[in-house]
């Protein structure tokens, strides 16, 4: 018996140890990664799979109307899920998830001076950046299921008191041992049927009440580590924690395979129901406030947040907006945030505006490089720019328009249903700013000219500003009273096209249609009859004699 319990004992010592020495060398390792990683671009992860991380956004967006501010026309005609992963150089998939869904919110960045203390205090950095990967990356943990409504969630059932049955038995085994062996043996019996009869049914709810645990955890030791240097924010997270406070920050339901701990866990789990019992109270102090974890969840996000601005200041030039009264967007030296070495270029969006050029000449890049800055401008408090001044205002566009093969609506169709929201928008009174690329293109030359020179002139009625990438010439003639007209344009050598993506004054005078046929090699007598035709008709406005 004495050397069964010396055995037992120096077992547990052996893995103390190892846990230990694991832990040490896994801190280690996270710091100098964290290290390493600031300032530089996000890596490629097999987590944070945008299937996952868009959850908490459209959960949010169901209860809160701020969160629909970006709507999904303009999210995907921008491509800014790729702007997302272009910012994304958060710690855990809480931080992915608030950053998300503030990239579709107008609402306002971090503080300031949360940013500021990050940027100039490495150490402090360090720390908060070794916590914030202590909640880690956690694809599918299914906590955006509780955020508003907890109590439509399943609970494990009433379970405490099967779960005691071992302990009963153990308790007795002194006592009275073959009863004390029989209640172990029938309790672990029964608790492990238990466990895999009902655990698929919440087996969501407790990933979720585990990766909370984790949430509370390091989120106890950030408040801590900033209550020095930045205490506001320590304030508002210790308020946050505070309605949580009840549910343990240490949940040993779900823990690495390769922790040496995994498999004592896991026998508890299936021996007393421990993780059954953690659900079921996690989740009735979820339900007594059902509002405390979307807190939490913003509050820690507005830390990753702040963390991986100061990030990006470090690694690409981008500056502070400059918010005023007037409804107009001026900005120096813009660039598109995912084009490497993009040319800059200054915005006078003080009058609407057509911007003309040739094919490829970078009219569109340049209308969505002013519509990216003016949304991460209201969402993340920078801009893709030098210097970029505006009045806070919905952000809508109307530029990527393809087939609707779910809708049944064919390319016009759905061009025209993306620019009615504009006109929806701009009856309602909201301050806007519309983006259009080629307004409507799917439909013949006269009708797009005569259509679209009327619903220009409707928004210049209005006073809503805009700017169009065009390449009708007809256009920037009618609506030259109107709006201002600016061009990129292209040099034609023998052999070659180039471009300087600088914009010019005034509308385009060439084109290059034909000569991109002829850089192409396409035949002489396709490109020849082409030119005589567009000659024709530019001397004398028809196609024929």
């Amino acid at each position: 018996m004495q050397q069964t319990i010396v055995l037992v004992l120096s077992m547990l010592v052996v893995i103390i140890a190892a846990t230990l020495w694991q832990s040490i060398r896994h801190k280690k390792k996270v710091y100098h990664y964290v290290r390493q990683r600031y300032g530089q671009a996000p890596q490629k992860s097999y987590t944070d799979k945008l299937e996952s991380i868009r959850e908490y956004w459209q959960a949010c967006a169901k209860v809160l109307p701020d969160y629909q501010a970006v709507d999904q026309i303009t999210w995907n005609d921008l491509e800014l899920d790729l702007v997302f992963d272009h910012l994304n150089t958060t710690y855990s998939s809480l931080g992915s998830e608030v950053l998300y869904a503030r990239l579709h919110r107008l609402d306002g960045p971090p503080p300031e001076q949360l940013i500021d203390v990050l940027k100039h205090d490495q150490a402090l950095r360090d720390d908060v950046a070794y916590f914030l990967h202590g909640i880690a990356k956690w694809d599918y943990n299914h906590v955006s299921d509780y955020l508003f409504d907890p109590a439509a969630q399943k609970t494990a059932g009433f379970y405490t008191w099967q779960g005691f049955v071992p302990v009963l038995g153990l308790i007795l085994l002194p006592f009275h041992s073959p009863l004390g062996i029989i209640t172990i043996t029938t309790g672990f019996a029964w608790n492990a049927w238990t466990q895999s009869r009902l655990r698929l049914r919440i087996e969501h709810g407790i990933s979720a009440i585990a990766y909370l645990s984790r949430a509370i955890h390091f989120g106890q030791k950030l408040a801590k580590r900033l209550k020095s240097s930045e205490p506001s924010y320590a304030q508002a997270l210790q308020s946050a924690l505070e309605p949580l406070k009840s549910i343990p920050s240490k949940l040993p339901i779900q823990v690495d395979n390769a922790n040496p701990l995994a498999f004592l866990v896991q026998y508890l789990n299936y021996a007393i129901l421990l993780d059954f019992t953690m659900y079921n109270r996690a989740l009735q102090i979820l339900i007594k406030q059902p509002q405390a974890l979307h807190r939490l969840w913003e509050t820690l996000g507005d830390l990753e947040i702040a963390l991986a601005i100061a990030s990006l200041e470090e690694r690409q030039t981008i500056t502070r907006p400059i918010f005023q009264t007037d409804h107009a967007i001026t900005a120096q030296n813009i660039t598109h945030p995912l084009i490497k070495e993009a040319v800059p270029n200054p915005v006078d969006f003080t009058r609407s505006t057509l911007v003309s050029g040739s094919n490829a000449s970078g009219k569109s890049t340049y209308v969505k490089a002013i519509a990216i800055s003016a949304i991460t401008a209201q969402c993340l408090g920078r801009v893709f720019a030098d210097q970029f001044s505006m009045k806070p205002g919905r952000i809508i566009t109307s530029m990527a328009i393809r087939d609707d093969i779910h809708e049944g609506d064919s390319y016009f169709v759905a061009e025209i249903k993306s620019l009615r929201r504009m006109i929806e928008a701009t009856l309602s009174g909201q301050t806007i700013y519309l983006f259009i690329d080629e307004i409507l293109k799917g439909t013949n030359t006269i009708e797009r000219i005569a259509a679209s020179h009327a619903m220009l002139s409707f928004f210049h009625e209005h006073r809503v500003p805009l700017i169009a990438a065009t390449h009708d010439i007809e256009l920037t003639e009618l609506q030259a009273p109107f709006m201002n007209n600016i061009h990129f344009r292209e040099e034609v050598h023998q052999d070659e096209i180039t471009f300087d993506y600088q914009i010019k004054a005034g509308p385009t005078q060439t084109t290059n249609a034909i000569n991109l046929l002829k850089y192409y090699d396409f035949p002489t007598e396709v490109t020849d009859q082409a030119e005589r035709l567009a000659d024709h008709f530019k001397l004398n406005r028809r196609w024929s004699d």
